[in-house]
């Protein structure tokens, strides 16, 4: 799974609190797409009780890819790419 399905299902099998205290460790480890995950959220009582959090969670995911942790990580990805050149994914 993508880290963005992975916040899919966290937000189906918990409850609100605990789907965000997850979706915030998963934010710190690996970026999510935030836009999709509002887009898999449906017009079901739990999944509307969540789409106040996307505010939040923005914030958090501006935050963690502030942070030094994910600035390095994304460095060594763009290395990567470069020493494949053109065949980079």
């Amino acid at each position: 799974l993508t880290p963005t399905q992975t916040a899919c299902q966290f937000i189906d099998a918990y409850d609100k609190a605990a789907a965000l205290d997850r979706i915030k460790t998963l934010i710190a480890r690996q970026p999510i797409n935030i836009y999709r995950l509002m887009d898999c959220l449906e017009k079901n009582p739990a999944h509307q009780a969540f789409a106040d959090t996307i505010g939040h969670l923005k914030f958090v995911q501006r935050e963690a890819l502030e942070s030094a942790a994910l600035r390095g990580r994304r460095s060594e990805v763009m290395r990567g790419r470069r020493a494949l050149g053109s065949f980079a994914v």
